[in-house]
């Protein structure tokens, strides 16, 4: 349980090599000053040695008692600070005592450094992030360190209880865990707040030194009374904390330690961490080849999705396109879909927030189909290889648009979207992309309930672009109206909606294969049959 924080550097960090950072990992795990087998307890008084020192061939180990200044205000933490409770030294009275953890290089240079909130327990991994988030945020913050903050504890230990017993509060405890070895036994813990406090379950949250597992899965030690003078022969063992515990108890019901305290929100230390490169991509920046590309696409379609524009020029993105729409089917899957929708607009949402047929509000709003499910149902109604026309009705920011030429075989894709503010945006991110031979795309502003070019389309695809069903049953009409033969409609927030005109001016609907991704066209209806079975009329 970690809180990230910044405070304002002594020295400015020096560019870390790679062989000082491959070195790095193997020092602070191999390192036997003050661990606990992958971890590392920090605290001065708690130290098996006066410091943490190790040396390398590339760089050096070493640390150093630090205080924050006034409290902990000259720490910038990120999103909210750790709360009192859950550190175990330092508090509104008193300065927080940090343990820095400095990194140098063969030549003495500072090239990374981390402070550690002492009494507290730290992963070694955790460490190393740290210093990796260092090293990686020296030249966006050139004066600061990044400071750890951890809730997490030593286990403790039970062990017989001396006389006379240490100064401070005692009192008598118990664990009601019915799998505990000492279920029901009475311990003495010293502790440090007023006994009335804990017979109210306010108090802190003491774990149980003979429970299995870790710190939280631990039960909590239920409060039986205070310390009298009997319990000096009544009670024979006390518990020892190395780091006394601080968290207090939001029930008095006995539990786990996870039920049992208040929650924190902390931070995730790895999206802090850029990614390295992949040994595809880095394949790809050494060859410029387009397979080697559409490999790297395979591993990480988001990330490398988004690094198209930056990756290619305008006229080589329209390379990479073309280069798409040559390849089979299954070679289109993989996330090929994916990335060209971050390549045409980087910012897009990877993870929708809303549910399947929502608007998704992030940056603007479109409609929540994922890219990989555009290009099944493209195959599923037999558009994928459709050399026709291509039209998209509430085309929105121009994404299902873009997809359709790049994954298809269209020779010219449109969209028609009522906003104008949309449509602007979809024509702004066309023009991003604008190579010297200009895409057959056209983005178009206008009401679909009076367009009058319906019959120039082979396919046409929408998302439920109307709410209301008898607007549907409308468009649907006209476009029927308008369709030449052989021309398919469909509307992929409904399963198997597809709607298409046969020579004879009658109409079929698509149903699933059994065996096939593609869909099968042989089911015989009228017009208001199929508005009827699809709800596009009360």
């Amino acid at each position: 349980m970690l809180w990230l924080g910044w405070r304002e550097a002594s020295t400015l960090l020096a560019s870390a090599t790679s062989r000082a950072m491959a070195e790095l990992q193997g020092l602070i795990s191999s390192s036997e000053l003050n661990t606990l087998g992958n971890e590392w307890l920090i605290g001065r008084h708690l130290h098996q040695s006066s410091a943490i020192r190790a040396q390398g061939k590339w760089c050096s180990i070493s640390s150093e008692t630090l205080f924050a200044e006034g409290d902990d205000e000259s720490i910038s933490w990120v999103g909210s600070p750790p709360p009192g409770d859950a550190l175990a030294a330092g508090n509104t009275n008193k300065r927080l005592p940090l343990t820095q953890v400095t990194v140098r290089n063969s030549a003495g240079k500072t090239i990374a450094a981390v402070c550690l909130v002492e009494q507290a327990l730290y992963a070694i991994e955790d460490v190393y992030l740290a210093l990796r988030i260092s090293v990686e945020s020296h030249h966006s913050r050139p004066n600061s360190v990044p400071v750890l903050a951890s809730a997490r504890r030593p286990l403790p230990t039970l062990e017989r209880a001396h006389h006379p017993f240490p100064n401070g509060t005692l009192a008598v405890f118990r664990c009601e865990s019915p799998v505990c070895r000492s279920h029901g036994d009475e311990v003495l813990v010293q502790v440090n707040q007023n006994t009335e406090t804990l017979r109210r379950g306010l108090g802190v949250a003491y774990p149980c030194p003979s429970c299995n597992g870790e710190w939280q899965a631990r039960w909590a030690l239920s409060f039986v009374r205070a310390f009298g003078p009997m319990d000096t022969h009544r009670v024979a063992h006390s518990v020892r904390y190395r780091v006394m515990p601080t968290r207090t108890r939001r029930t008095i019901v006995p539990g786990p330690m996870t039920m049992v305290e208040k929650g924190y929100t902390t931070v995730d230390l790895r999206r802090w961490l850029e990614p390295p490169l992949s040994s595809k991509l880095i394949r790809y920046l050494n060859s410029r080849r387009l397979p080697n590309l559409l490999a790297a696409i395979g591993e990480d379609p988001q990330r490398i999705g988004g690094l198209l524009p930056g990756l290619l020029t305008n006229d080589h993105f329209r390379t990479f396109v073309d280069f798409t729409r040559r390849l089979n089917p299954k070679a289109k899957r993989g996330g090929v879909a994916t990335a060209l929708a971050h390549g045409w607009y980087p910012r897009r949402a990877s993870v929708y927030r809303v549910e399947f047929g929502q608007e998704q509000d992030s940056h603007h709003q479109y409609i929540a189909l994922s890219p990989e499910s555009f290009l099944d149902k493209l195959e599923f109604y037999g558009a994928l290889n459709n050399k026709g026309r291509f039209l998209d009705i509430g085309s929105g920011i121009g994404e299902k648009v873009f997809l359709a030429y790049a994954l298809g075989r269209f020779v010219q894709c449109d969209g028609l979207e009522y906003d104008p503010r949309t449509s602007a945006i979809a024509s702004f991110l066309l023009q991003q992309i604008a190579a010297y031979d200009p895409y057959p795309i056209r983005l178009l502003q206008g009401d679909a309930l009076t367009f009058e070019h319906y019959g120039s389309y082979s396919v046409i695809y929408m998302f439920r672009p109307m709410h209301d069903p008898i607007a549907m049953a409308s468009l649907f009409r006209r476009i029927a109206k308008q369709m030449q033969p052989g021309a398919i409609v469909f509307d992929v927030h409904q399963e198997a909606c597809g709607l298409k005109k046969m020579d004879d001016g009658t109409f079929v609907t698509v149903r699933p294969h059994l065996n096939r991704r593609k869909g099968v066209w042989d089911r015989k209806t009228t017009l208001e049959d199929f508005i009827a079975k699809h709800g596009f009329s009360q």
